[in-house]
């Protein structure tokens, strides 16, 4: 079942009682406190078992939660992780300025420690044709276009960086959110509710 669950009357509506009730099992996949508070409540309300899953960033869970005998998901709550984030959020609807300052952080991190780190690492190894030419690892077949490119169109000057920055400023604020409304326009849910109204 897809619909987004928000909590409050609006869920009320759409998940009366007697949905619940219909299951023996209930399995989520959802990506906020909110929505997993709600539907963890009336599954209980509904004694009905739940097993809830997600992702954090990296990191995966599974919580099987049979009511009245194991602990239910609002009874606990796992550790902070600092600056750990649903990837499908941070990438897609970052709402809140928290998930912009880890996108951010991430590009940083990606293009001027990782990247060149893993490139330093592939040269020192020697044989780096070799070491890309037998590697399955998808980055680095990235780092080649990336080396190539830096080797084939070198920057000759301060306006070339400049360009540089203007269109991987393009890309980021401009072309991918363009893409975005595309992929998901501006349109309203079937209560009413515009698309992009928070949460997301």
């Amino acid at each position: 079942y897809q619909r987004r669950v928000h909590g409050g009357p609006e869920s009320e509506a759409t998940f009366p009682p007697t949905f619940w009730a219909q299951f023996d099992c209930i399995l989520t996949g959802l990506d906020n406190s909110q929505a997993r508070q709600y539907v963890d409540l009336q599954s209980v309300t509904a004694q009905r078992a739940l097993v809830d899953s997600g992702t954090t960033g990296t990191q995966g869970h599974v919580q099987v939660i049979i009511p009245f005998q194991t602990e239910t998901w609002g009874s606990s709550k796992d550790p902070d992780i600092e600056d750990s984030y649903p990837v499908c959020t941070v990438k897609h609807f970052p709402f809140s300025t928290e998930h912009c300052v880890h996108w951010a952080k991430d590009q940083f991190e990606v293009r001027f420690c990782e990247t060149p780190v893993e490139i330093n690492r592939l040269c020192a190894q020697g044989g780096f044709l070799e070491n890309i030419r037998h590697t399955k690892d998808p980055n680095s077949f990235r780092l080649l276009r990336r080396l190539k490119k830096l080797a084939t169109q070198p920057p000759a000057g301060f306006s070339d960086c400049v360009r540089y920055a203007r269109a991987k400023f393009e890309r980021s604020f401009s072309h991918q959110i363009q893409q975005l409304l595309i992929k998901y326009p501006d349109s309203k849910s079937e209560h009413g509710r515009p698309f992009w109204s928070l949460p997301r």
